[in-house]
């Protein structure tokens, strides 16, 4: 089976995608332990040919939040703010993924030594509501009031970290979750949010080359993973915030992930989510769940968020945006704006505890 939504614990809904010939069997099984599912999605392939095909449709669009745009076009309008924005915006690359793809991000800074916000997306090819709330994050950034909190960080936001993936579910496969490496002959992939050299496969990984969650041959065998990690190693002593953005579970989450131990900052941490979620349901009433990785979701070991925290960033986050099974991956355009509005106003408030607790010019190397 395809597992959209993970188990996770007692109460929580598990999504899975089966083909037609599965179908039966597993109904038959569920009633078999007394329980009923819940079909969201009747025919997959149509319900992919139609979300692709709306998008297609305006697909000579400029960038806007009603659609959601290829890799070249977000590139194209990340090189055109460079030049609109003259001193205030510039990108970087930061290295290039197994397919030669450049993974190109935004830097936007407003006055020299200010401590650094972070922003990833895409690390899983099919959520796309996670690069268009990164471009959307961008906009609200260089439209803001000169008083405004987001002034007083140094921005580095990553819209697709892992491009060969992202462009792939456009050309080839809508569903496609992992990179495009080769594994074991035939195989392709490995979640880059598993991979990184952080208690790499001790829990919530497969060994499986076939496993959407299978975390490689190694830890950091991606050139995805890698060029990543080196980026954050760079900027950790000044970075007080890293946000990672996925789909879909409607969640905000925090370290640890490899395991249910309580972190050190635990409680600040689950302070500012708690404030950070009350934003975001204030903008459209969407409710979120939140907590540490591993008990809010499932045990994920060799994920971004731990690695940046271990690196002593003192305030790394991961939201699983919109929706809850209702659409899936597959979120119409039409909810883009709100999706991402409401995570805007939850990242607004982390990047405003974090200047309000104080954190120092410079984070200890060691934590």
């Amino acid at each position: 089976m395809d597992v959209w939504a993970e188990p996770r614990k007692a109460g929580r809904p598990v999504d899975v995608h089966v083909s037609p010939a599965q179908r039966r069997a597993l109904v038959t099984f569920l009633e078999g332990q007394e329980l009923q599912p819940q079909v969201f999605i009747e025919d997959l392939h149509s319900a992919v040919d139609a979300h692709v095909s709306s998008v297609r449709r305006r697909g000579g669009e400029d960038m806007n939040w009603n659609n959601y745009f290829r890799l070249e076009q977000i590139y194209k309008w990340m090189e055109a703010l460079q030049k609109s924005n003259p001193g205030v915006v510039s990108t970087v690359d930061i290295g290039k993924s197994n397919e030669g793809r450049v993974i190109k991000g935004i830097i936007i800074k407003f006055a020299p030594g200010l401590p650094v916000a972070m922003i990833e997306s895409g690390i899983h090819a099919r959520e796309w509501i996670g690069p268009a709330s990164a471009t959307f994050f961008v906009d609200k950034i260089l439209n803001s009031a000169e008083s405004d909190v987001v002034r007083k960080y140094e921005w580095h936001i990553f819209p697709s970290v892992n491009p060969d993936g992202y462009v792939y579910t456009w050309d080839k496969d809508r569903n496609w979750r992992k990179t495009r490496s080769r594994n074991w002959f035939f195989y392709r992939g490995v979640d880059a949010n598993r991979n990184w050299p952080f208690h790499w496969m001790e829990a919530g990984a497969n060994r499986d080359p076939s496993s959407e969650i299978y975390g490689g041959p190694w830890a950091e065998s991606e050139p995805e993973t890698r060029a990543l990690r080196k980026y954050v190693d760079k900027l950790a002593a000044r970075m007080h915030a890293y946000i990672g953005l996925h789909s879909y579970s409607q969640l905000l989450m925090f370290p640890w992930g490899f395991t249910s131990q309580h972190a050190k900052t635990h409680d600040k941490m689950n302070d500012i989510a708690t404030k950070a979620i009350a934003a975001v349901t204030g903008v459209a009433g969407t409710h979120y769940d939140f907590g540490n990785i591993a008990d809010t979701i499932y045990p994920a070991s060799g994920n971004t968020i731990d690695y940046v925290y271990s690196k002593c960033v003192p305030y790394p986050f991961v939201f699983e945006l919109r929706d809850n099974g209702e659409y899936g991956f597959l979120l119409p355009p039409d909810q883009i704006t709100e999706a991402a509005s409401e995570a805007w106003a939850g990242v607004r408030v982390i990047v405003e505890e974090a200047l309000r607790a104080g954190v120092p010019a410079q984070n200890p190397p060691s934590c």
